[in-house]
């Protein structure tokens, strides 16, 4: 992207929707584990009681974030590149670079945890995450590709209404359970890389017509509360049909669990495109240090989403913190917040760091090879001339 086109407003969200899916990874590789699998980890057992908690409803709401995330990622993204040429292999470079120089890191750091910290731990991993894990980036760079070699040109060829008509086509297929689960049934991949084309389409429509523009921003706040609270209901009357069934079943507990919501989803779609709406209404100057952050984002998602960092974030009782201790719970949310914020920021540091060095070297070569032809010349001249 263009560094004159990099608004902080739009930066500011992007380091809001990392850090929703940070959230969104401790909530539903760790909480919900622990809360939902009993034949692993037995953890739960605090909240196995056939009653409604309150204390449940934040994780629930976490249970969302990372898919809001995606969706603001998405939209951000075909907003900027709808009506431009997409520089695909700069796309593809930024990417696989970045993942080259994380996986050995975090392959060396697991071998190092096991190792000096406790032999039974799980989460020892090897370079097969390279091809294995971080579905985003086969995600993104799907949706990308498509984008480059047609979606671009097809939806700048459209007017508005048939752009509307294409969005609202695209909006049932993954809304509707028969065509949604008609795809998925094919490949659940799938059903993510159509509704990923859909967000994007989205966004390249709120840059080419606002659409939004009537609206009053207190309305974008209020569809955001609104979702919220459907989304605390949803979490609500799920828990009522299993406490009426424990009922039923004279039970002597219940296990309690935490719905899943994927970007498909009417409330995650409403909060995303709400607060990219707000967002993009702000007016600001470009600043660096924020800029900056913004640009580590992708680092800051290689560094946590794996097998190793889920195993650490295990190895802590996240339920009984939740019973016992609520704001204990929150505050240890946002101490592994920084630690992977902080981290993601060093390792990009690191990585920005080896580019300028490499860059530097390979300038010093062209300088260098410069020097020597034209001294290879000028005795070849003088040479001559004698």
């Amino acid at each position: 992207m263009n560094k004159n086109l990099r608004k902080s407003n739009f930066e500011i969200l992007r380091i809001i929707a990392m850090l929703m899916i940070v959230v969104h990874h401790i909530t539903i590789h760790c909480f919900k584990v622990q809360l939902e699998d009993k034949s692993l980890y037995a953890l739960g057992e605090s909240f196995n009681q056939i009653c409604f908690f309150k204390k449940l409803l934040l994780p629930q709401l976490f249970m969302a974030t990372g898919k809001i995330g995606n969706i603001i990622f998405i939209l951000i993204t075909g907003y900027f590149l709808i009506d431009r040429k997409i520089n695909i292999t700069k796309q593809i470079k930024k990417i696989i670079s970045q993942l080259v120089f994380v996986v050995p890191i975090v392959v060396v750091g697991s071998i190092l945890y096991y190792r000096f910290h406790s032999r039974n731990f799980l989460g020892i991993i090897n370079f097969d995450i390279f091809n294995f894990d971080y579905w985003f980036i086969g995600y993104y760079l799907g949706i990308i590709a498509i984008a480059y070699v047609f979606l671009n040109k097809y939806l700048n060829r459209l007017d508005k209404n048939e752009y509307l008509v294409f969005l609202a086509i695209m909006f049932s297929v993954i809304s509707i359970a028969f065509l949604r689960n008609a795809i998925s049934g094919i490949s659940p991949n799938l059903l993510s890389l159509i509704t990923g084309i859909f967000i994007y389409s989205l966004g390249g429509f709120i840059r080419l017509y606002n659409p939004f523009n009537n609206l009053r921003t207190i309305i974008l706040f209020l569809a955001i509360f609104l979702s919220i609270l459907g989304i605390c209901i949803n979490n609500y009357t799920n828990t009522v049909v299993n406490i009426n069934e424990a009922i039923r079943n004279n039970a002597q507990g219940m296990y309690q669990s935490l719905n899943s919501y994927g970007e498909y989803s009417i409330f995650c779609l409403l909060i995303g495109v709400a607060l990219f709406e707000i967002f993009r209404r702000i007016k600001m100057n470009n600043i660096s240090f924020i800029n900056y952050i913004s640009s580590s984002t992708f680092m800051i998602y290689l560094i946590h989403d794996n097998a190793f960092v889920r195993n650490i974030w295990l190895e802590k009782n996240w339920i009984d913190i939740c019973y016992y201790s609520f704001g204990k719970f929150i505050v240890w949310y946002l101490v592994w917040v920084c630690i992977i914020f902080a981290s993601g920021i060093l390792i990009y540091t690191l990585y920005c760091l080896l580019l300028k060095i490499m860059k530097f070297k390979a300038l010093l070569k062209i300088i260098f090879n410069t020097i020597n032809k034209e001294s290879n010349r000028k005795y070849l001249n003088e040479g001559t001339s004698t």
